[in-house]
């Protein structure tokens, strides 16, 4: 029996043995199992066709497939909440949350919603500078090739999610991973514009102007917004 005139020894908060993020590591986990092992076809050929400057895009079913947005969205998903996890794994080493209660589980919360957001207003912002440059099915094969790389990235993110927290891999290390596969994102989103633009007239003012208004407007926004909720509830209402 315990002895309760004694005081009872407490562990240090782990997040690999958190509850919350144990449960969206296991959700992000099975999306990307299904995904994978149900999808890999198609991303084979999407693989293909983003490599290759010929303007080809065929009309089959694979290109139309409901289930293959459907996939995209779940995916989306997973590398939104495997980023909110690494920005959650950051912050407890960091800040060395003492114990398992009150912990601020809303920055995963917070961190997914706003990459989910940042994927999804760059679609919509490159459906309207793609209206004004291309016709119909080029700006459908430019949303693909878009999506693809969310997808791909998507895998790299949650892999680095899972071996940050059970590797317990230190906030250096994460950080520089964390910017590499963001330089190697947008390397290849440079890569399309080339090819896209590299053959039309005024190609190197199109590829300036294309990457002011989709690559940079939407995550200099998304984050300020994120740096004034930040500042205004986590450093405030936690840290003081």
């Amino acid at each position: 029996m315990p002895d309760h005139t004694f005081a009872m020894e407490t562990l240090p908060y782990s997040v690999s043995m958190d509850n919350i993020v144990l449960l969206c590591l296991m959700l992000i986990t099975l999306v990307l199992s299904l995904s994978l092992y149900h999808r890999r076809h198609i991303l084979f050929f999407r693989s293909k066709t983003f490599f290759t400057s010929r303007r080809v895009f065929s009309g089959s079913s694979v290109n139309e497939s409901k289930g293959e947005w459907l996939n995209v969205l779940l995916l989306s998903l997973a590398f939104s909440f495997s980023f909110g996890i690494i920005i959650y794994y950051c912050l407890a080493l960091k800040y060395q949350f003492p114990d398992y209660y009150d912990k601020p589980h809303w920055i995963i919360y917070l961190g997914a919603g706003a990459v989910f957001a940042i994927i999804y207003i760059r679609a919509i912002v490159y459906s309207i500078v793609n209206w004004v440059f291309f016709a119909k099915d080029e700006n459908h094969r430019w949303n693909v090739g878009y999506f693809l790389l969310v997808v791909v990235m998507s895998y790299f993110v949650s892999l680095l999610a899972i071996a940050s927290v059970f590797l317990q891999l230190d906030i250096k290390t994460v950080t520089l991973c964390v910017v590499f596969l963001y330089v190697l994102y947008e390397l290849l989103h440079l890569y399309k514009l080339f090819v896209n633009f590299k053959f039309k007239r005024y190609g190197a003012v199109l590829i300036f102007l294309y990457f002011c208004s989709v690559e940079m407007l939407p995550i200099m926004l998304i984050g300020h917004v994120l740096e004034w909720v930040f500042n205004s509830y986590f450093v405030y209402n936690l840290l003081t």
